[in-house]
């Protein structure tokens, strides 16, 4: 037996958290190098939601509702975090479904560990999709279910959490150049109070401001404080927002687990190859004209007795700089591509 349909104040305590979460995974913009990110996180909370409300329809309990919502997470998923493992961008596979778990569990770290825009690997985009999705369907779950018992401005706070939640961990996630943080901060602001608000309206509030005529002043008003908010923080929040580099991002504070400039060169020990094995062949090329030589490395770094590798405090872009990479590595300047291929 389903439930009584919803009403239109229990539509308005869905949809506006997921508004609010919707501002938070905009924030994750500068940490990916194309759109895929902003359908995972759409969707995810698309695909959360829906599994809430379908399980309210059901009339399911808790484990049935989860189970639902995992299994509208694997079915969805590959088509909206990982399209490239999908059998035509759709249909999942089993390097899909893996990528939606290994996502959710270590694409955090990936995050942090890779430089941005994040490009590879894939399932770096499973993690807006998995956020996303745990707030879509724990909010509504609450929002159709819990909140219909007693609407009060307090109880319909803690559906706030979840999306102020995203909010934070795109923040921290992301890079020292935020996007739009006076806008999205003010938006997110405005939203959930003017929410708060109305849902510490009763039904006979309403009624009564609606005889005397002053609904319609009291509506007015309050989209006036809105839109002069928005505005305002728009102009101040470009003012305002710390400098790049006093910004707090986590991946700023990951420690480089290695600098070459630390280590002994493996050229060090190439007069080995010279003395000990000078009468052993160790490779043979193949492809080279007559006279022509063979680089095997090249140091940046000379400290007028030794030629070395260059760290960071020599160039930024020394050889022996620590640099957060993804699946592609940069090619280095001095590379040709096509001359002296064998």
């Amino acid at each position: 037996m389903s439930r009584a349909p919803m009403s239109f104040r229990t539509w308005v305590d869905v949809v506006v958290p997921l508004l609010l979460a919707m501002i938070g995974v905009v924030g994750l913009a500068s940490s990916y190098h194309d759109l895929g990110w902003l359908l995972a996180g759409a969707g995810g909370l698309v695909v959360g939601a829906g599994a809430a409300l379908a399980a309210r329809a059901l009339r399911f309990g808790v484990l049935l509702t989860v189970a639902l919502a995992l299994v509208a997470y694997l079915l969805f998923g590959s088509a909206l975090a990982v399209p490239e493992q999908a059998l035509a961008a759709v249909v999942p596979t089993l390097t899909s479904v893996q990528s939606l778990g290994v996502g959710a569990v270590w694409g955090w770290a990936d995050i942090l560990t890779l430089r941005a825009p994040v490009d590879l690997p894939d399932y770096v985009t499973v993690v807006p999709y998995a956020s996303a999705w745990v707030v879509g369907l724990v909010g509504s779950t609450l929002a159709a279910r819990w909140l219909p018992r007693r609407r009060t401005a307090a109880r319909a706070s803690l559906l706030v959490l979840g999306p102020a939640a995203l909010y934070v961990g795109s923040v921290l996630l992301g890079t020292q150049q935020p996007y739009y943080p006076g806008v999205r901060g003010v938006l997110f602001a405005a939203i959930a109070l003017v929410w708060l608000g109305w849902r510490g309206t009763t039904g006979e509030q309403i009624r009564v401001e609606r005889r005397r005529g002053t609904l319609g002043r009291r509506v007015t008003g309050t989209a006036i404080v809105i839109g002069a908010a928005v505005v305002l923080g728009a102009v101040s929040g470009s003012v305002l927002v710390p400098p790049p580099q006093d910004r707090f991002v986590l991946r700023e504070k990951v420690e480089p687990p290695f600098q070459p400039i630390d280590v002994a060169s493996p050229l060090s020990g190439f007069r080995r190859y010279s003395k000990i094995d000078a009468n052993r062949t160790i490779f043979t090329v193949r492809g080279l004209k007559p006279d022509e030589r063979l680089r095997l490395a090249t140091m940046d770094g000379y400290d007028g007795h030794v030629w070395d590798v260059a760290g960071a405090q020599v160039a930024s872009g020394g050889s022996g700089s620590f640099e957060l990479v993804g699946g592609a590595y940069p090619a280095p300047p001095l590379v040709r591509p096509g001359v002296g291929r064998p």
